[in-house]
């Protein structure tokens, strides 16, 4: 589209755990998000496509994770909001294993076995969860962060203790990625 033909359009924190909204900035308060929206500087975003058919902006996940946010209760979510997840999740540990997978991107080639990956140019997924924290809405990439399921419990309280030099978590940066998968991965 040429630059004065882009629509704009306005986000209001009406999700779960409105973590797009959280992670740039709109307010929670929804009198104050409708007023950004209405009065406020449109600002350029990137949107990714998946399968050449599905767009999407913030994140899109597959493994354990998104098997959680696809299960977890409407009522509990409702009740709970974005905590649910995590709640959901641990009581559904029983179900944890990871998906074998292939990912390429530009400079970037990884295989294993994956419990959560992300792919996004926002920066947190499942109820506030930091997935892609390096992650920007407007710089043409999309960043990917793997949790691999290499030794689980392990990679699990390592993960939840911290980021930084974790040999459980890949991450990659590109303008695409293709993932290939024996079987059905949830997306």
């Amino acid at each position: 589209m040429r630059g004065d033909d882009i629509p704009a359009l306005g986000i209001l924190p009406l999700g779960t755990a409105n973590d797009f909204a959280t992670s740039v900035g709109i307010p929670e308060a929804l009198d104050k998000a409708l007023k950004l929206a209405i009065a406020g500087n449109a600002i350029a975003i990137d949107i990714a496509q998946v399968n050449k058919q599905t767009c999407f902006i913030n994140m899109a996940t597959g493994g354990f994770g998104t098997r959680i946010t696809t299960e977890t209760p409407e009522k509990l979510k409702a009740a709970l909001g974005g905590v649910s997840y995590i709640i959901h999740g641990l009581m559904r540990m029983d179900t944890l294993q990871p998906d074998r997978c292939e990912i390429r991107g530009e400079n970037f080639h990884w295989q294993g076995d994956a419990l959560v990956i992300g792919i996004g140019n926002g920066r947190q997924a499942g109820g506030g969860q930091q997935l892609c924290p390096n992650a920007l809405i407007n710089d043409g990439l999309l960043q990917l962060r793997i949790f691999t399921g290499d030794e689980i419990l392990p990679a699990l309280v390592s993960t939840l203790k911290s980021d930084e030099d974790n040999p459980n978590i890949i991450e990659g940066a590109s303008s695409w990625f293709d993932i290939q998968a024996p079987t059905r991965n949830h997306f």
